[in-house]
């Protein structure tokens, strides 16, 4: 399918949006639980969401790349990227709201 006339458009988009939801979905609900339970930790736990973040990211790119191969991986990275980099922006802009909240 194309969409914006790129070529296989549609696998990229919807692993991303997945990827991230998921991603945002559990970092919510660790979130949460921190921030009952132990507040203290809530920067240790802005800073370990961001590596682990990263450290998915990658792996997901890796097993995209094992999948569809070497053709399919350009347009698949900067879907990937436009995603990544709006949810960077987005617990920044969150953690930064919460932050001066408490």
């Amino acid at each position: 399918m194309n969409i914006c006339d790129i070529p296989g458009m549609m696998a990229p988009l919807i692993v991303s949006a997945v990827f991230m939801l998921v991603v945002d979905m559990a970092d919510v609900a660790v979130w949460r639980l921190i921030a009952k339970r132990a507040p203290s930790y809530l920067p240790t736990f802005y800073t370990s969401v961001s590596a682990f973040r990263m450290l998915l990211a990658l792996a997901a790119m890796f097993v995209y790349y094992l999948i569809a191969g070497r053709g399919a991986m350009l347009v698949f990275f900067l879907t990937f990227m436009v995603f990544y980099l709006a949810s960077l922006i987005h617990h920044a802009v969150f953690f930064a709201k919460v932050s001066n909240k408490s």
